[in-house]
């Protein structure tokens, strides 16, 4: 197995290089970092829907003297993953944490689903009257903050969101930052970017009723039906969800507040949204 001890080899440049979104989105790579995202990322690797590929590590010799660290890098062997064994310093200037593990990968995408080049009446809707699960879709509307993205789709999984779209403008997903607060969700949850609105508006005509959120106009949330199928749609941390989005949607919803609070952060609300959206379905045994 392969030393690396230079900044200058030319795969810790590589793994430099996606730091930056312009290489990720070039190379349809993302690095992640810590034993934990390498474990999500390596049984992503055994899906047969085949969205993700763990293609090559970067480990400390260091990481073999713990038990879960030895258990990791025998796997890792055992499936075939590429891997090099790194000097220690190399992982400050590698990863994005203030204290690296020891252990680096990269992640390739392989079936991606990109909202550029999708038709929906022929790919989501033909697969979802199939299933006995009607769609559950969350739509977020060009956020920007790395924690409220990864958070939401960790609340996406745990409540059953059937796909998650991210209209152009919304920050990156596979950014470190939002991969970590994502705790591995980013490896389950069916995701597409670049989602055109006028692609979302054609929803309604597909048959899944758009729910567009407001801080302060629409019906309270529990009075609606997220029975059927469902997108959810939230927006914007500072200027909310687009007009022309709330203006195709089939109903507005708010979350009544009290006191003096005059909003609540994104993911917070997405999740008040959600969690209402699953318990009503597992009332229904949708779920």
């Amino acid at each position: 197995m392969e030393h690396l001890t230079s900044r200058q080899n030319p795969l810790i440049k590589y793994i430099r290089s996606l730091r930056q979104r312009k290489g990720r989105e070039r190379e349809s790579r993302f690095v992640i970092e810590g034993v934990r995202l390498l474990e999500e990322a390596l049984r992503a690797t055994g899906r047969p829907e085949g969205w993700f590929c763990l293609e090559t590590v970067l480990f400390s010799p260091d990481l073999s003297h713990h038990p879960r660290g030895q258990k990791l890098i025998a796997e890792l062997a055992e499936r075939e993953v590429k891997m090099y064994t790194a000097a220690n310093e190399l992982f400050p200037y590698l990863a994005d944490t203030i204290n690296p593990q020891g252990i680096i990968g990269i992640v390739q995408r392989t079936n991606f689903l990109p909202g550029r080049v999708f038709t929906p009446e022929v790919e989501v809707f033909n697969r979802f009257s199939e299933s006995l699960t009607k769609p559950l879709i969350l739509v977020l509307d060009r956020l920007q903050d790395p924690g409220n993205l990864g958070t939401l789709l960790r609340t996406a999984e745990a409540t059953g969101v059937s796909e998650i779209w991210l209209t152009p403008g919304t920050v990156d997903p596979f950014s470190s930052k939002v991969i970590r607060a994502s705790m591995g969700s980013i490896f389950r949850v069916p995701l597409r970017t670049e989602v055109e609105p006028s692609l979302i508006s054609n929803l309604g005509q597909a048959g899944v009723r758009l729910v567009a959120t407001s801080v302060d106009k629409g019906q309270p949330y529990y009075q609606s039906d997220f029975c059927g199928p469902t997108a959810i749609l939230l927006g914007n941390e500072g200027s909310g969800l687009s007009s022309f989005l709330t203006q195709k949607s089939q109903e507005i919803i708010t979350i009544p507040l009290g006191g003096e609070v005059e909003s609540l952060n994104v993911a917070v609300a997405g999740a008040i949204l959600l969690f209402e959206a699953r318990r009503q379905r597992e009332s229904k045994n949708l779920n």
